[in-house]
């Protein structure tokens, strides 16, 4: 089993890293153990689908971690969230294996639904680029004006050298 290790910040108070800095590196550490944790040693029949750890918020406190989900495809992700909090306690306890820390944040899984947002944007935006005709720009050649290599153009400062 892996054990994810964390850099311990240096004890004189002079030489104390960031709290921002040591909170990043417990949030980096609880996704990667999370994730493999997930991959491998969890088999609940409600957990389905696609399933990736988008984010992991730990509190200042570092006494909670939020871990955001993203689930696909989307029906599933009402039941995978219920299973992955059903065996939240049980992801706990692996984890606390998984990682040396002192003590392990208690986990609170959520969806993440940022990846849908985006996918949804991105639908809209090809979606008018199809519709939208070209809009010329004055002093630039259309776009649709490609070079066909077939058919080199007349102006011989336009053609490829070589030719």
């Amino acid at each position: 089993m892996t054990v994810w290790r964390l850099n311990r910040p240096p004890a004189s108070p002079a030489d104390q890293v960031p709290m921002s800095h040591r909170k990043q590196q417990v949030e980096a550490v609880l996704k990667r153990a999370i994730s493999s944790i997930l991959l491998s040693k969890i088999s609940d029949p409600r957990i389905q689908g696609m399933l990736s750890i988008t984010s992991v918020e730990v509190t200042e406190d570092f006494s909670e971690a939020f871990v955001s989900v993203s689930v696909l495809p989307d029906r599933l992700a009402k039941r995978t969230l219920y299973g992955l909090r059903h065996a939240a306690g049980h992801i706990h306890a692996l984890l606390c294996k998984a990682v040396d820390m002192r003590s392990v944040p208690k986990l609170q899984f959520k969806i993440d639904s940022t990846l849908k947002k985006q996918d949804e944007i991105f639908q809209a935006i090809q979606k008018g680029m199809a519709r939208e005709p070209e809009i010329p720009t004055p002093g630039l050649p259309p776009l649709s004006n490609h070079v066909d290599p077939s058919n080199p153009p007349d102006d011989p400062s336009l053609q490829e050298p070589g030719r």
